[in-house]
C-alpha cells in the first residue's frame, strides 16, 4: 500500500470534560484517514482520551490541553501537553484511576515529561508490531 500523506492532527480544548467526547470522534476520523486497523485505532482512541483527561484535570485554570498526533510510516505518535503541574499519588489510596497504566497497556511507548509549569505525555503506537501480535 502506498502511504499517502495525511495532515498531522492537532485539537486545542478547553479545560472542559465534555469536549473529549469531540476529540474521541476527530481522532477515530483522522485514524480512519490515516489506514489505522480498527483494533489500534481503538487503542489509541482509549489511551488519547485517558492522556487529555488528565491533562485537563491538571491544567491551571485558564489555559488550554493540546493534542497533536502524527502517523510516521508504521507508527502514530500522540503528543498531549498542558500547561500544569503533573501530580503523582502521594500514596496508593491516593491512586484513584488507571489512566496511566491504560496508556502503558494500550501504546508501544509512553513518555511523560513534568516540568514545573508544563506537561507533556507522549506515546507511541507501533502499527506493524499490533498486527503482528494480534
Amino acid at each position: 500500500m502506498n502511504a499517502v500523506a495525511i495532515e498531522p492532527f492537532e485539537v486545542t480544548l478547553s479545560l472542559d470534560l465534555f469536549l473529549l467526547r469531540g476529540l474521541r470522534r476527530e481522532l477515530r476520523e483522522w485514524l480512519l484517514r490515516n489506514h489505522v486497523a480498527e483494533d489500534s485505532r481503538d487503542e489509541i482512541i482509549l489511551a488519547t482520551h485517558e492522556a487529555a483527561a488528565n491533562a485537563i484535570e491538571h491544567a491551571q485554570i485558564g489555559s488550554e490541553v493540546t493534542i497533536r498526533g502524527v502517523r510516521k510510516l508504521s507508527k502514530v505518535v500522540i503528543v498531549v501537553t498542558n500547561t500544569g503541574e503533573w501530580a503523582r499519588p502521594r500514596s496508593p489510596d491516593e491512586a484513584r484511576g488507571r489512566g496511566l497504566d491504560l496508556m502503558k497497556q494500550l501504546m508501544t511507548d509512553l513518555e511523560i515529561q513534568a516540568k514545573p509549569q508544563r506537561t507533556v505525555v507522549r506515546m507511541w503506537k507501533d502499527l506493524a508490531r499490533s498486527s503482528a501480535g494480534a
